[in-house]
């Protein structure tokens, strides 16, 4: 794990050169706006304040706007080349994916889109930092290790027992003890992936703006404003906009890998009863997952990730891997889990005797069959477009 993080921190903060194409990135706004075009001169003026490193803007190359225009073409061109140089890899990456996008991405200034560019790098870098810390200071809850933090600063929600709200302090205050290396907290990969988007948006914004903004929107206390409940609070979303190319991942994007629902494959099973088809569901107990789950919390009907660039995804728990690796890893570890519902719905020696009709008659499991692999059809990796449910990133939400 520390060899990933090491790897992936390097990526991020050290650069390399990459190539782009320009279309849809554009300065001003939507009423007068200027798309960034394939210059040297658009380049100097717009484009490096997106792809090059944040931590490399020194220097002789790094001129002013004025010195732009005292340079000669074939100087401009030099320094552009040497810029290039500095370039980090996933912020070109995250400029390139905005241009392929459909949509349109409109900065007013050069300081907003590096406020742009280092909101969705921080989103990223605590992320790596959640993962690759030895304590693992925000992981799963377990049956062993209940849903819990130890930031005062925060309680559970009232309709998630894995979800944390703020209940005193400022925003700013609330996220950055949540985020800090001594908080612990036990929860699960939606409020994990909340909690960056939150650190992510407070970094670039400031302790000022961030707490005016979220109590504003959210019209209520100070100390109840941060809070990852949907149900209860719209604060989860205020720093992200809906993707509508959701083809196009961008680094930083926030998507949901969609799987199988446990109670969804539980209540479309069948059995044959005397040689009738008969769904399950009428005869086996439907909440038998709350009743009776003491031993698992069932994560993996999805999984909440971020992309991190170079076709690669990753969540809370889970290192950073392809698509097709991330959909057989949502297979194997689903199906693992699945063995259980499978056990617990099982009539004991192929009888039921909790229903009157099907009491002392041989039930006879058409589907899903013996194994747990049966229950529900294979994923085999990226072919998986025949899938009448198929494993995606969907529901994209971009930092914004």
């Amino acid at each position: 794990m520390k060899t990933i993080r090491t790897l992936l921190l390097t990526i991020l903060i050290f650069p390399m050169l990459a190539q782009a194409s320009f279309a849809v990135v554009q300065f001003g706004t939507a009423a007068n706006s200027i798309t960034v075009g394939d210059s040297d001169e658009h380049y100097l003026r717009y484009v490096r304040y997106m792809t090059v490193s944040l931590d490399k803007r020194t220097g002789a190359d790094w001129i002013t706007d004025e010195e732009i225009n005292l340079k000669t073409p074939i100087e401009r061109k030099t320094i552009v080349e040497n810029l290039k140089l500095l370039e980090n890899p996933i912020q070109r990456e995250i400029f390139d994916k905005m241009n392929a996008s459909t949509e349109v991405f409109i900065f007013a200034d050069a300081e907003l889109a590096t406020n742009r560019i280092k909101q969705r790098i921080e989103i990223l870098r605590l992320m790596l930092e959640f993962n690759g810390d030895d304590d693992l200071r925000y992981n799963y809850a377990t049956v062993k290790e209940p849903a819990r933090t130890n930031a005062s600063l925060w309680t559970k929600t009232t309709h998630h027992n894995f979800l944390f709200r703020q209940k005193d302090g400022t925003p700013y205050e609330a996220i950055s003890q949540l985020c800090a290396p001594t908080t612990k907290t036990y929860g699960e990969c939606l409020g994990a992936i909340i909690t960056c988007v939150w650190w992510g948006s407070s970094r670039v914004m400031g302790e000022q703006r961030f707490n005016n903004y979220y109590i504003g929107k959210s019209g209520v206390n100070s100390t109840e404003v941060l809070n990852m409940a949907e149900e209860e609070s719209g604060s989860p979303f205020y720093n992200t906009r809906k993707a509508t190319d959701t083809n196009t991942y961008i680094p930083g994007d926030w998507g949901y890998w969609k799987n199988y629902n446990y109670d969804v494959v539980v209540s479309k099973q069948y059995v044959r009863v005397l040689g009738i088809l008969v769904p399950v569901s009428p005869y086996y107990d439907k909440n038998w997952l709350e009743k009776n789950d003491t031993k698992k919390i069932y994560y993996w009907s999805g999984e909440n990730s971020l992309y991190l660039g170079g076709n690669l995804f990753f969540g809370l728990g889970v290192s950073p891997r392809t698509g097709a690796m991330m959909r057989e890893r949502l297979r194997t570890v689903y199906n693992e889990d699945l063995k259980d519902v499978i056990e617990g719905l099982r009539p004991t020696g192929g009888f039921d005797s909790k229903n009157p009709f099907l009491e002392g008659k041989k039930v006879e499991f058409l589907y899903p069959g013996p194994k747990a692999e049966d229950w529900i059809p294979p994923v085999d990796g990226p072919t998986d477009d025949d899938l009448p449910t198929k494993l995606t990133f969907v529901d994209i939400k971009r930092p914004w």
